[in-house]
Parts: structure tokens; C-alpha cells; sequence
């Protein structure tokens, strides 16, 4: 695999793309996201997993542009049970 890596980073040398990085707007966005789902962490040791997961769906399906009433139900309030479900009583471990 290393060989490969090598030899693919020899071409990129001899032959650049005419890629350009993304701008500064997907950074800030990823790092918004970042802090999002820092503060819900945090949030989890302290209020829950029950509490703070269906906010923090609701907040990323916002920023992630979702509007749909139907999708956002099912992300705020389907998904998190699924979860709790799914850890709880298949898994049979314990959520904060």
C-alpha cells in the first residue's frame, strides 16, 4: 500500500491536477458542526443521552438545511429512540 501512496504522490509531483482547495466557508462550517457536536458531548454527561440527542438532531438536520417537517420528526424523535432502543435493549449497554 505504501508503494502505491508513493507512487501516486510521484505523479501528483510530475503532473499537478488543477484542483483548488475548498474556501474558508466549508472549514467554518465543518468547524461549526465540530463545536455542535462538542457541546452535545459535554451536554450528554450531564443531562443524558434521552435530553440532549433529539435537540442536537434537530440542530444538525437545521444546519444541514433539512425542512420538511416529516424528516425532521422522524431525525428529532425516531432516530434518538431507535438509538436508545437499540443500545438499551439489544446491545444491553447503559446510555449516559
Amino acid at each position: 500500500m505504501s508503494i502505491v501512496i508513493a507512487v501516486c504522490g510521484l505523479m501528483l509531483m510530475l503532473g499537478p491536477t488543477p484542483h483548488q482547495p475548498p474556501g474558508w466557508r466549508y472549514f467554518l462550517t465543518t468547524a461549526a458542526y465540530v463545536c455542535v457536536l462538542g457541546a452535545a458531548i459535554y451536554a450528554m454527561s450531564w443531562f443524558g443521552f434521552v435530553y440532549v440527542a433529539p435537540f442536537f438532531a434537530l440542530i444538525i438536520m437545521l444546519m444541514i438545511g433539512e425542512r420538511r417537517p416529516l424528516w425532521l420528526a422522524l431525525g428529532v424523535v425516531g432516530m434518538p429512540a431507535l438509538i436508545w432502543f437499540f443500545v438499551t435493549y439489544i446491545l444491553d449497554w447503559v446510555l449516559p
